[in-house]
């Protein structure tokens, strides 16, 4: 936990908010009994501002803590998240310029809507059909090229 409680601080070194933030990431797993406890403590908000700052390594390392928090969690907590991220910002992820951070946002989708139908409309909130699916094309094109 103390980890948890150096990744909170909003005044900490970069070096070290990176770091711990890389801890939170791994804890924070699709396994772990951890990710309601940490959500419960402020995880979201806290990653949500590490999301919105301009480094590329925390922007990344936030998303993928995000993403794998989401991975199995309740419909509540995937509503509350994309509240917290909101439409504008998810769709800025999906066409960052750092391309892991566009593939952990895919994924980020991906892991909303795994589980019902209410949970797939949930990311229609924010961005368009035909958003979305140029946004899949392109990837798709990506991964053909290669």
């Amino acid at each position: 936990m103390a980890v948890f409680e150096i990744f909170k601080k909003e005044d900490e070194d970069r070096c070290v908010s990176s770091v711990a933030l890389s801890a939170v990431c791994n804890i924070v797993d699709d396994v772990s009994p951890c990710v309601c406890v940490f959500i419960e403590r402020g995880l979201i908000p806290r990653l949500i501002q590490l999301v919105e700052c301009g480094d590329p390594t925390l922007r990344l390392s936030a998303v993928w803590a995000v993403k794998n928090a989401l991975s199995k969690s309740r419909y509540n907590d995937k509503k509350e998240v994309l509240a917290l991220i909101g439409g504008a910002r998810l769709s800025s992820l999906l066409t960052d310029p750092v391309y892991g951070v566009q593939e952990q946002s895919l994924s980020l989708l991906r892991n909303i809507c795994t589980a019902d139908e209410p949970s797939i409309q949930l990311i229609f909130g924010g961005m368009t059909v035909k958003f979305l699916l140029d946004i899949i094309v392109d990837e798709l094109g990506l991964q053909m090229k290669t």
